[in-house]
């Protein structure tokens, strides 16, 4: 109930202080695993998220750093959270998140690894492949923008320009070969990168604007 109520105040708050605009929500599966990928501008991104869908069986994985702010710490737990060291080889972590998939959830990751200072996409990790690796799962590619611009927003009594965006899943093909297994993660998260770039306007693309994968997607070659 706790969670549940929780959820009600950000909604509330979501839609007194800002636009908050959803497109692609019908590609976000009505049950069933599920891996989610967004880029990552704001601490507000996973509760936008979970605006998103009616789905309770929802989660993501978020860095230990935002465990040294109480009231962030227990907005985080409250909603339901894997924490990951993101230093580190976090794979309690990995095997926390296989164990919420196979349970039918979906888990969300932000293969930048960290938050973007700027708003434009940064080089991925390969933490969402590797997710992909172990399950066999389908991928869920989203992008948000505009939770980064609250302070500014409000600060001229202007509401915030939210949007989420989603675009449709995809599989990407496992290699049983363990030789090529360093290969299939940088081409998996080079294809995970440039899924959510094509969800963002030119100028938030970042390290991937220019990117030959990128660009046959937006070319229609998915």
């Amino acid at each position: 109930m706790q969670r549940e109520t929780l959820l009600k105040l950000i909604r509330t708050g979501f839609n007194l202080l800002s636009n908050f605009r959803v497109e692609g929500a019908e590609y976000i599966p009505a049950n069933g695993p599920i891996i989610l990928t967004t880029n990552h501008i704001s601490r507000l991104d996973y509760p936008a998220m979970l605006m998103c869908t009616e789905r309770k069986d929802v989660i993501a994985m978020v860095a230990t750093k935002y465990r040294e702010k109480v009231f962030f710490r227990w907005i985080i737990e409250t909603l339901r959270a894997i924490w990951i060291e993101r230093e580190t080889s976090d794979f309690s972590a990995f095997r926390e998140a296989i164990e919420y998939l196979n349970r039918g959830w979906i888990v969300g990751i932000s293969p930048e690894g960290t938050r973007s200072t700027t708003g434009v996409l940064q080089a991925g990790k390969p933490g969402a492949a590797l997710l992909v690796r172990k399950t066999g799962l389908p991928v869920l590619p989203a992008a948000v923008s505009g939770t980064a611009d609250m302070g500014k927003q409000l600060s001229h009594f202007r509401k915030m320009e939210i949007l989420v965006k989603f675009g449709e899943p995809y599989q990407i093909p496992l290699t049983q070969d363990e030789e090529e297994a360093k290969d299939w993660l940088s081409k998996a998260t080079d294809e995970i990168m440039c899924r959510i770039a094509a969800l963002l306007p030119p100028e938030r693309r970042g390290v991937y604007a220019d990117h030959p994968r990128l660009k046959e997607i937006l070319n229609g070659f998915v």
